[in-house]
C-alpha cells in the first residue's frame, strides 16, 4: 500500500541518517519527488540535512495551482525554519523568461538562508543558464512574505519581489 511504502522509506531514510550519516558528520539530502503531501515530507526532512524539490512553484509542464503553489512554499520555509537545506529547482524552457522570473520571484519570497535556486529543464542540468534576475541587488529582506489582495510579495533595503499563483505572474522591482 501507498502507506506502507511511506512508512518503509521513513524507516531506511532513519536508518541511513541514525546509523551513519548523523554519528560521521556527513550530510544526507534527497530529491523528494513522489510526493505532494507536506506532512510526508516534513516526516521524511526529520531524517535530512535538506531535500530537494525538482519541481518547485510551477510543476514539471505547466504551472500549479495556487493551493499547490502555496503548499510549495510552505514546504521550503518549513526546511529552512528547522535548520535544514532547500534545494528548489523550477522546469522550463530555457527561453520562457516569464516562467523564469515567476520561478525566482517564487524562490525569493522564501529564501531565509538555507534554500538554493536553480531554473533548468531536467534534459539540460549539464548546463547553468544565467538570467539578468539574477544579478539585481535587492538587498537582504526586511521580513517575511506578506498577502496583498491575490498575491504575495517580500519588501528588500533595495526592492519588492512580488508574485501572483493564480494569474502565473510575477515582479521584481528595484526601488529608484
Amino acid at each position: 500500500s501507498d502507506a506502507a511504502y511511506k512508512d518503509d522509506v521513513a524507516g531506511f531514510l532513519e536508518y541511513l541518517y541514525s546509523g551513519y550519516f548523523h554519528p560521521q558528520q556527513r550530510p544526507l539530502y534527497a530529491n523528494i519527488i513522489e510526493t505532494r503531501d507536506p506532512l510526508v515530507w516534513n516526516r521524511y526532512l526529520q531524517f535530512l540535512d535538506g531535500a530537494m524539490l525538482e519541481d518547485f512553484a510551477l510543476g514539471w509542464d505547466s504551472y500549479l495551482n495556487p493551493f499547490e503553489w502555496e503548499q510549495h512554499m510552505r514546504m521550503a520555509e518549513t526546511a529552512q525554519a528547522q535548520g535544514k537545506y532547500a534545494i528548489l529547482v523550477s522546469q522550463g524552457a530555457q527561453n520562457d523568461l516569464a516562467r523564469q522570473q515567476f520561478a525566482f520571484a517564487s524562490y525569493m519570497l522564501v529564501a531565509n538562508g538555507f534554500a538554493s535556486f536553480r531554473y533548468a529543464d531536467a534534459d539540460y542540468y549539464d548546463e547553468a543558464w544565467m538570467y539578468e534576475n539574477y544579478r539585481l541587488a535587492l538587498g537582504a529582506p526586511l521580513g517575511m512574505r506578506y498577502q496583498e489582495g491575490g498575491a504575495w510579495r517580500r519588501d528588500f533595503e533595495n526592492g519588492t519581489v512580488s508574485v501572483d499563483p493564480a494569474w502565473h505572474t510575477a515582479g521584481i522591482e528595484l526601488k529608484p
